[in-house]
C-alpha cells in the first residue's frame, strides 16, 4: 500500500472525529506596558509581568488592574525585563509564585529564576532560586524556566494570552472558559 495514502487515511480518519468549538476573544484590559507572562492565581485574578519589571493583577470580572509591589530591579534591555510568571499545581493564597527575570550583574543580564509570596498587594519573601551563567549584553534569557520550575503545565488554571502589546485577551469558548 501507498505510504502517502495511508498517512491521508488516518488524517481523515483522525480529524473526522474533532468536533468545531467555537472561540471568542474578549479584550479584558488596556493600557499595560508589554505583557510578557501570566497565570491564574485564582478563578478571577490573572498576575501578570510586564517586560519593563512591573508584576500586576488583572481581575477578570471587571477588567480592574492593579500593581504589586516587592518586584526587584530588573535589566530590561534587548529580550530581557520581567519575564514568566507560574504558580505551582493546586496554588493556594500565600504559596510560592515563580517568576524569571534578568538580573543586573556587572552591566550585564542574567537569567534568574526567583519565588515570592502574594500578600496583599505586595510580593513578599522574594529568593532568587537560580542566578545562571548566562552573563550577555543582548538580553536573551530563556523566559521559560518559570514554568518549568513550578511543573504548572501539570495542573494549568485558564487558558490567557497576550492579545497586544498593550491589552491581555481572553481566549473563550461559547459554552466554557477553557482549561489546559
Amino acid at each position: 500500500m501507498n505510504p502517502n495514502i495511508l498517512v491521508l487515511s488516518l488524517l481523515m480518519l483522525l480529524t473526522s472525529s474533532v468536533h468545531a468549538v467555537d472561540y471568542r476573544v474578549d479584550r479584558m484590559v488596556d493600557g499595560l506596558g508589554v505583557p510578557w507572562g501570566m497565570t491564574l492565581i485564582d478563578q478571577h485574578r490573572i498576575l501578570f509581568t510586564e517586560r519593563q519589571g512591573r508584576a500586576g493583577i488583572v481581575d477578570t470580572g471587571s477588567g480592574s488592574v492593579s500593581y504589586l509591589s516587592g518586584v526587584p530591579a530588573v535589566m530590561a534591555e534587548g529580550q530581557g525585563g520581567l519575564l514568566d510568571v507560574a504558580v505551582e499545581p493546586g496554588y493556594r493564597s500565600g504559596g510560592w509564585i515563580y517568576f524569571t527575570y534578568s538580573k543586573d550583574l556587572n552591566g550585564r543580564g542574567v537569567t534568574t529564576l526567583a519565588r515570592a509570596r502574594l500578600q496583599g498587594q505586595s510580593l513578599q519573601d522574594w529568593q532568587d532560586l537560580l542566578v545562571t551563567q548566562s552573563a550577555t549584553s543582548t538580553g536573551r534569557p530563556a523566559a521559560s524556566a518559570a514554568r518549568r520550575a513550578s511543573h504548572a503545565a501539570a495542573k494549568p488554571s485558564s487558558r490567557t494570552r497576550s492579545g497586544s502589546a498593550s491589552g491581555l485577551t481572553k481566549l473563550r469558548s461559547t459554552s466554557r472558559l477553557w482549561r489546559w
